[in-house]
């Protein structure tokens, strides 16, 4: 059997999708020696999965030529679809939903969340209208669709008309970078002991649409009011949607935000562990990423109450409304009056639990296959 996996993501990223899959992938090719497998996509160092016997790489050339614009959609419709048709694979697999599946090869795909679709309102409608084209699309030729809680497996099956039982749940997990460096004590004082007295914030997210970055804004706006002096370190740089936000506050808030550039899974560990409190005021998620990372550490959190965010969390965040900043506020204050916390390990989310779960999903799925073929 010849398994085509798209990794367009794999090449064009680090973080989210990217570093979710492609463990996942590893242990699947080492584990089906049997299966012939083929990475279709932009080049990347793929050696870490190619240096398998079982396991090649067809190269789709990115095109950088194009307007940045045209790139997505000219790869997705155009240049992915002409290379299935190249190889011929007996099955595709697609950890998203953006790339064009081909008629009459069976696939499975990846609906990580149902944001776009929820939440539309906050998106240009360019945006909205391409991904939701391909969705629809993609979700009337895949046989299989993947997703990473049972929340946003419930918000699929409630607004597409797709067969309950081919819609499977494998959740995120964490690296092993982030969860086996060792800490440094110095560094992290240090850190700490360069910060103005009050409440010393980390928001490891960014500012997309969804992510709600104006309300926190605003609530930190009250604490500022209350005498509080927060400050909050943000993961990332000050990119596009970042000016998007601070463009409508003032330079004296902005003064707060402290920008730590692309870090390291140890240098994230690191600030987390140096924080008084995260926060993270989501309107949408398919996962809870940011709260598992802030449980296994023992660091107090405050963030929005969403079902999958109670999924993944349960009764360790402080939840507030995302809508309600005032609410915000308190429940900033609340995390951070915790302390820090004792570490909660959750099994189920486990890389070892999380693999074995993906194994026998693909293989279910695969073997369902061959029944059918």
């Amino acid at each position: 059997m010849l398994v085509s996996i798209d990794t367009k993501n794999l090449a064009l990223y680090t973080g989210g999708i990217a570093g979710f899959i492609k463990p996942l992938l590893l242990s699947w090719i080492t584990a089906c020696p049997n299966i012939d497998f083929l990475l279709v996509g932009p080049a990347w160092e793929s050696r870490t999965l190619t240096d398998f016997p079982n396991c090649e790489h067809h190269v789709v050339d990115w095109p950088e030529a194009l307007p940045r614009q045209l790139r997505h959609p000219f790869y997705d419709n155009v240049l992915f679809p002409r290379a299935i048709r190249r190889v011929q694979p007996d099955f595709i697999f697609s950890p998203y939903h953006d790339v064009r599946l081909p008629q009459g090869i069976p696939s499975a795909m990846m609906i990580h969340d149902t944001c776009l679709s929820d939440m539309g309102y906050l998106y240009p409608w360019q945006v909205r209208a391409y991904f939701q084209a391909m969705l629809n699309v993609n979700l009337g030729r895949a046989r299989h669709v993947l997703t990473v809680s049972e929340a946003s497996r419930a918000c699929i099956l409630a607004r597409f008309p797709f067969p309950p039982e081919r819609v499977k749940v494998v959740p995120n997990t964490l690296e092993p970078e982030f969860l086996d460096s060792p800490d440094d004590p110095v560094r992290i004082a240090a850190i700490r002991a360069g910060w103005d007295s009050g409440v010393h914030l980390l928001y490891p997210s960014g500012a997309e649409y969804r992510k709600n970055v104006p309300r926190l804004m605003k609530a930190l706006e009250i604490l500022v009011a209350r005498g509080l002096e927060p400050s909050l370190c943000v993961t990332g740089v000050r990119d596009a949607g970042w000016e998007r936000v601070l463009t409508s506050c003032s330079q004296s808030l902005q003064a707060r935000l402290h920008f730590l550039g692309r870090l390291s899974l140890k240098d994230l560990r690191t600030h987390y562990l140096s924080t008084d409190a995260v926060v993270y005021p989501s309107l949408c998620e398919g996962f809870g990423r940011v709260c598992l990372e802030a449980m296994e550490l023992g660091v107090p959190i405050a963030c929005s109450d969403l079902p999958v965010l109670r999924e993944v969390a349960g009764d360790y965040p402080v939840y507030f409304s995302p809508l309600d900043i005032n609410q915000m506020a308190d429940c900033i204050v609340a995390s951070a009056a915790q302390g820090r916390r004792e570490p909660h390990h959750e099994s189920r989310f486990h890389r070892k639990a999380v693999t074995a779960l993906f194994l026998k999903t693909m293989d279910g799925i695969l073997s369902a296959e061959c029944e059918h073929a």
